[in-house]
């Protein structure tokens, strides 16, 4: 995957993202909003990680950067 990042970043609480939109974390992580679930370990999770796949739990006052507009760009 190649992702041209030409954001102006600016922080906003996790609680202004909706479902289905996309964001980074503070690692820099390519990460995009779902619906709660709960793992079978009963694990609350609210996001996922759009590069290895994997679920995690965001606070809702915790700082993400929003992308303003993204494009997903597949190549074989």
């Amino acid at each position: 995957m190649r992702v041209n990042d030409e954001r102006k970043p600016k922080t906003v609480p996790f609680i202004t993202i909706k479902c289905g939109e996309p964001f980074t974390d503070e690692y820099g992580d390519f990460m995009m909003r779902v619906e709660t679930i709960v793992s079978k370990d009963n694990e609350v999770c609210n996001a996922v990680n759009l590069e290895s796949g994997s679920v995690y739990s965001f606070d809702a006052e915790q700082p993400v950067i929003r992308f303003n507009r993204a494009t997903l760009t597949i190549y074989d």
